[in-house]
């Protein structure tokens, strides 16, 4: 309101706005004429006044249901939208009365509580809610927040409306991106478009939500004078007896991220695999036949892979130390297994290179750093490990339904628009080290690197649930679905 010079009822009539305008196109009136939208006694309910306002303009049938209009601790604003609702005498407009919807509305809205709730639901605000999450064939939109949540994801518990679809303003609130607390969001769509300018949205609960279209992804800019030399050396240190599916995942993944140059070191077993299954890369093979034991020169190289696959034995253990020695002025993507030694010996930390990329899931981290009840206890972890254990330069990937990058010179941000649950396979986190690798390779900043790695493989991941429905997805297939990604973006 500061930047912009206005009042706070006019950001609230913006707002309302934007949310009809995705509204009406979402839910257009031909499939969705009626429409129940319950509102409470804050900011929020003014949200939820103006909305039916604009949506009465619009052609809706709405009922409006106010709660606690006429008490004390209502707000200025929603006092203000309310009587330019009964302004326009529909005679559907109530007020302080139980929710007892009968025939079930096309749509309800959600306009009951925002962001400042800040203790459980209950009396008549709880029976509403439990009447909500009742309905058997209305389609339920929140306003902002799905009511009865906190916004920070720390009351998993708490009841509150299980919403088909959230429309929430100006940033994803960090609730939304955890499993305890995000299935009641539904679907989550932002409205920024009632900002003028774009502030940093810079609290505790809200995040920076990383976008595609802001993706440098090198894959897609090249010079017609190039060479292969120019688009990164690559060496990939993977696999084991029975896991040379890994190597050659990882292998792929950065041949199809545009890595100029790709060699693979593997068990001595595993040659006429990957040289038949990835032919445009060089192999070089440890003299063991089973697992990694040794490890080739690596003054060559731009960039490094050690994990996927490799196992934790104690002749591996000794080639991790090696290659963290050699690997001083050299971007490390460690991964898989290569974490898992990592957690199991912590005096490696001190010999990671400053150019490091840690690749963790869930278990992983729970290892590196300590187990997790919850999404937000993790993203609390993740936020801690980045200020205490992160050097400068170096960045961690915390893969899962809504991957986040972090760094010490950026702290974080997230992956949330791209990506689907046909991703939850075999093989997809050693597809994302190829592409971290062969983009961190070409890119001076590590943390940018990471994350249009992220997008990219998410992006891709989507085209090809697309085409093949997502339970049919495998790691390979988005591997090959890169090159379309980074040219769609």
């Amino acid at each position: 309101m500061e930047a912009k010079g206005i009042d706070s009822l006019a950001l609230m009539e913006g707002a309302a706005r934007a949310f009809t305008d995705l509204f009406e196109e979402r839910y257009p009136l031909a499939d969705h004429e009626t429409i129940h939208i319950l509102c409470g006694p804050g900011n929020n309910g003014g949200d939820g006044a103006a909305i039916a306002r604009l949506l009465e303009q619009r052609g809706y049938t709405c009922s409006v249901f106010g709660y606690h209009i006429d008490a004390e601790r209502r707000s200025e604003d929603l006092v203000a939208n309310w009587q330019r609702l009964l302004s326009m005498e529909t005679g559907r407009v109530h007020e302080n009365l139980d929710y007892a919807p009968g025939m079930e509305p096309d749509v309800v809205i959600d306009a009951l509580f925002g962001v400042g709730l800040s203790r459980p639901l209950e009396g008549a605000f709880a029976k509403t809610v439990r009447s909500i999450n009742d309905l058997e064939t209305s389609t339920v939109v929140a306003v902002d927040v799905p009511s009865g949540q906190r916004i920070d994801g720390t009351a998993p518990d708490w009841l509150c409306v299980d919403a088909h679809c959230t429309i929430t303003f100006g940033s994803i609130k960090r609730s939304a991106l955890f499993k305890e607390t995000g299935l009641a969001w539904g679907s989550v769509q932002v409205v920024r478009d009632f900002l003028v300018d774009q502030p940093a949205l810079e609290s505790d609960d809200a995040v920076v939500i990383a976008n595609l279209e802001d993706a440098k992804l090198s894959i897609t800019a090249r010079d017609r004078f190039t060479h292969k030399g120019d688009y990164g050396r690559i060496l990939i240190i993977a696999g084991s007896k029975g896991h040379g599916g890994a190597a050659l995942l990882a292998t792929g993944a950065a041949l199809r991220a545009g890595a100029g140059l790709v060699t693979v070191h593997a068990p001595n077993r595993l040659e006429t695999l990957l040289q038949l299954g990835a032919p445009e890369a060089m192999f070089s093979a440890d003299s063991h036949d089973d697992r990694i034991t040794e490890t080739p020169d690596l003054s060559s190289f731009d960039a490094v892979v050690f994990g996927p696959g490799v196992g934790q034995h104690a002749d591996t253990l000794a080639a991790m130390r090696e290659v963290l020695a050699k690997a001083a002025d050299k971007v490390l993507v460690l991964d898989a297994d290569g974490l898992n030694l990592l957690a199991a010996n912590k005096e490696l930390w001190e010999q990671l290179p400053k150019r490091t990329i840690l690749t963790p899931h869930p278990g992983e981290f729970a290892r590196l750093a300590q187990p997790s009840a919850t999404g937000h206890v993790r993203f609390a972890l993740a936020r801690r490990f980045c200020e205490e254990q992160l050097r400068a330069g170096q960045v961690l990937v915390l893969k899962g339904q809504y991957t986040s990058v972090w760094s010490p010179e950026h702290l974080t941000e997230v992956n949330f628009f791209h990506g689907n649950p046909g991703m939850a396979s075999g093989g997809m986190g050693d597809t994302l080290t190829g592409i971290i690798a062969a983009i961190a390779a070409v890119e001076d900043d590590l943390f940018y690197a990471s994350r249009d790695a992220v997008l990219l493989h998410a992006a891709a991941g989507d085209i090809a649930a697309a085409e093949l429905g997502q339970p049919s997805v495998l790691a390979s297939d988005v591997a090959d679905r890169l090159g379309r990604a980074a040219r769609d973006a």
